[in-house]
């Protein structure tokens, strides 16, 4: 995978979620969105309470969905990942 997806601490309950895909100039590929999505869940449990989403791709924040997996999907081709994390979220119960 091109992507990277990286979280840090600014403090007890700060997390700060950095991604970057410079090959798709951070056009979110289903893969990234499932990761970035389970990377939200993991800091949650850790105890955030805030999580900043920011990008360490200069000029580029995260932009809207990466049209290949979408043409895969509708040409039966396989995609980079699943895409739930479109779908997925934490809460308090």
């Amino acid at each position: 995978m091109s992507h990277r997806i990286d979280s840090r601490w600014h403090s007890e309950h700060i997390a700060i979620i950095s991604f970057q895909d410079p090959p798709r100039q951070n056009q979110l590929c289903w893969a990234a969105i499932d990761e970035l999505a389970g990377t939200i869940v993991q800091c949650r449990e850790r105890g955030a309470r805030i999580v900043i989403l920011a990008s360490s791709l200069a000029g580029h924040w995260y932009e809207h969905a990466w049209l290949g997996d979408l043409e895969n999907r509708l040409a039966d081709r396989p995609m980079t990942g699943s895409g739930m994390g479109w779908f997925s979220r934490n809460r308090e119960r």
